[in-house]
């Protein structure tokens, strides 16, 4: 499958985008239903991989970090819901 995969709530948000660059490669980017971006990253092989960013329903920033095949790596950011940057950790081999 290539291309453009969108999936809505009942509200008629968006709940999900993918975009399928070929068969084992998406950008995904997912939604709250309030409509404000959720999270968005890179799926190869059906595994988390790149960077993931994760945000409040604000709109705010709240971590980001890297996965390898599906498993946490590096250094993670947590931030609060005012922005600023709480935790900074490396828990290596968490699976998401």
């Amino acid at each position: 499958m290539y291309g453009l995969k969108t999936q809505f709530y009942p509200n008629g948000n968006l709940n999900t985008i993918s975009y399928f660059k070929n068969v084992k490669s998406t950008i995904f980017i997912g939604f709250y239903e309030s409509g404000q971006i959720l999270m968005k990253g890179n799926i190869e092989n059906d595994l988390y991989e790149g960077l993931w960013v994760y945000y409040y329903g604000t709109g705010k920033l709240m971590n980001k970090g890297n996965f390898k095949k599906g498993i946490r790596v590096g250094i993670w950011h947590h931030y609060s819901k005012e922005g600023k940057l709480t935790i900074e950790d490396c828990k290596e081999g968490v699976k998401d």
